[in-house]
């Protein structure tokens, strides 16, 4: 399937709230995620679901836009993607039941963009034209399983897992969608605004 086709009639969605401290709640979503598009109506990596009920569980601190995260700083990831790679850091499929969480230095996205661009074009493609940092370590890296979850700094969310290497681990980083970036923002807020 071609990156920004409409996946929502296809698949059911769930959100899992309230994992740490834990435990978990699973929660069906009813209504059809808000997803971005710029003015050139393409579709970015970043939607907003609405949860079909309130929870006491408590929202997550929004970023100081102020004081971004800066290269070498780290940031804290969480997710149920795979844990193991194969030889050479191949990407092995695979999810966790419970919640893995790491950290990674934030990072140019020069390496990662280039591979992409060389080896994987649909993937550039798809993601050279968004707003992203990126972030890297030689023992973590994130998989699909973890995509949408939150890249805290400073205890505030200032991105949301996006991608990385599509065929090896640990190898050019991952790439987070920029939470700061001015479109973004004005779009979250709008749409918080006009539920």
């Amino acid at each position: 399937m071609e990156h920004g086709a409409s996946v929502v009639a296809l698949w059911t969605i769930y959100a899992v709230v309230g994992v740490h401290p834990g435990p978990g709640q699973r929660v069906e979503i009813l209504s059809e995620p808000r997803i971005y598009r710029d003015t050139n109506n393409n579709v970015h990596d970043i939607m907003l679901l609405k949860l079909p009920y309130p929870t006491n569980i408590q929202s997550a601190i929004a970023p100081d836009c102020a004081h971004l995260p800066q290269l070498g700083d780290k940031v804290y990831v969480a997710g149920h993607g795979s844990t193991t790679a194969g030889f050479i850091n191949q990407r092995l499929p695979g999810q966790t039941a419970s919640l893995h969480c790491g950290d990674l230095d934030v990072v140019p996205c020069t390496n990662l963009l280039n591979n992409l661009r060389n080896t994987h074009v649909q993937d550039w493609n798809y993601f050279h034209y968004q707003s992203i940092f990126c972030g890297h370590s030689l023992t973590v890296d994130v998989c699909k399983g973890d995509s949408g979850g939150a890249v805290v700094f400073n205890d505030r969310i200032y991105g949301v897992i996006s991608f990385g290497n599509p065929t090896q681990a640990c190898v050019d980083g991952s790439g987070f969608i920029k939470i700061c970036q001015q479109e973004y923002l004005i779009w979250i807020h709008q749409t918080v605004a006009n539920p």
